[in-house]
């Protein structure tokens, strides 16, 4: 009779099943990659026989010794190989399965991280180059655009007194944490973000916007307790901490 699993053990299986079934989904590159957040969910790579999946990591990130391990190194082939040079080179692995109807997961250790990354083979569907976004990445380049803006005289802020009417509310808030704002709206030229106050005390979140799917960095500023983002973005991401530790607020625009 098979032994029951303890609270304990129940408790990380149940964490585990949440973040292999992440509902978090890949978005294209302007280059046809397929890219994941890291750390959001178990991303899947689908291959197929006699055609190349490319997983690419960051640049600069190098395999460890003995750093790329499989469940099934029978039935699927791991070339891994570099792009460019220097801190720029790229470390390439090329997964090539011989078979169809068939699962596994790679496991990648570098010298910055390690990946867990399930693998599927099908007949004909594959995704020929995968790569990821990296949040601390992401959040030292937020840091660095924040830092020179503040050295920096803004011409164009956004003027106390703006008449209400004037004003578009319709934005969706989803996440629940210290820093999800008051409110949002824009003035047909930028979007505002009114901060609760608890984020004056604290580290401010990264912002990036999504236009059609696509992830971008974009001009903004922090001012008075505000964000300040040019434009009208279709969705803006807040984002502060990394991995497991990471939370997140999206804001939606309305359509109509």
């Amino acid at each position: 009779m098979p032994q029951a699993l303890t609270a304990s053990e129940q408790a990380g299986l149940d964490i585990a099943k949440r973040w292999i079934n992440g509902t978090d989904k890949p978005i294209r590159s302007p280059d046809g990659a397929i890219t994941y957040f890291f750390g959001q969910s178990l991303p899947s790579v689908v291959c197929a026989p006699l055609k190349t999946c490319d997983i690419q990591l960051e640049p600069g990130e190098q395999i460890s010794k003995n750093g790329l391990n499989a469940g099934d190194t029978v039935r699927w082939g791991f070339t891994p190989t570099v792009s460019g040079q220097g801190s720029d080179a790229v470390t390439h692995i090329l997964v090539k399965p011989t078979d169809v109807n068939i699962e596994t997961t790679l496991q990648i250790a570098t010298n910055r991280r390690s990946y867990l990354i399930k693998l599927t083979a099908k007949h004909n569907d594959w995704m020929p180059i995968v790569r990821f976004d990296y949040p601390e990445t992401l959040q030292i380049a937020m840091d660095s655009m924040y830092e020179r803006q503040q050295t920096e005289q803004h011409s164009k802020e956004i003027a106390d007194g703006l008449n209400i009417d004037d004003l578009d509310f319709d934005y969706d808030i989803e996440g629940n944490t210290r820093f999800t704002p008051v409110r949002v709206y824009n003035n047909s030229v930028k979007t505002i973000l009114e901060m609760p106050r608890s984020v004056a005390t604290g580290k401010l979140p990264s912002l990036l916007v999504i236009n059609a799917g696509q992830r971008e960095l974009i001009n903004y500023r922090y001012r008075n307790g505000k964000f300040v983002v040019d434009g009208l973005p279709e969705q803006i991401a807040l984002l502060l901490g990394a991995g497991k530790h990471q939370q997140t607020v999206l804001i939606k625009r309305k359509e109509g």
